[in-house]
């Protein structure tokens, strides 16, 4: 059973500094996966991104506490037939590896010969507060997961 998001909560509230966005997303994200109106990045965003299906080229910085979850429903909607979805971005804190939902969901699925999921750690983040001031940077760097078509893979 999924936990209820609640997406004014102070702790989900930070959002992505732009920056970092546009340098991984350089094109624009179709859709803001775990956004709100105030803090999406996307042209669109979703008010459920459990409940909604995703579509286009996907940005997803998803609650930290929510991680599991969110990299489940990025591979129910990458795999669904005739899906929609083209590329998805997704920002993850990098010292969760050695979590249940990481070894199964990413570490095994990215040594596979599909190739359509890809890592990069890029160090610690300074997110941007809901006030709109930089925050400090948690005491842990991120990882960013690329899921693209193979046919796309040549662009990360």
């Amino acid at each position: 059973m999924r936990r209820k998001i609640d997406p004014r909560s102070p702790a989900n509230s930070w959002r992505t500094p732009p920056d970092l966005f546009r340098l991984h997303m350089p094109y624009g994200a179709d859709v803001d996966a775990f956004a709100t109106e105030e803090n999406s990045l996307g042209r669109a965003f979703l008010r459920d991104a459990f409940a909604e299906q995703w579509r286009g080229h996907v940005w997803a910085n998803p609650p930290f506490d929510l991680c599991g979850e969110a990299v489940a429903r990025a591979w129910h909607e990458w795999a669904v037939p005739y899906s929609a979805v083209e590329s998805i971005t997704m920002l993850l804190p990098a010292n969760r590896t050695d979590r249940r939902w990481w070894q199964d969901l990413i570490e095994f699925r990215r040594d596979l010969v599909s190739g359509d999921l890809t890592t990069r750690f890029i160090g610690r983040v300074k997110f941007i507060r809901p006030d709109g001031r930089p925050g400090p940077a948690p005491p842990f760097g991120c990882v960013l997961l690329y899921w693209t078509r193979p046919e796309d893979s040549a662009t990360i």
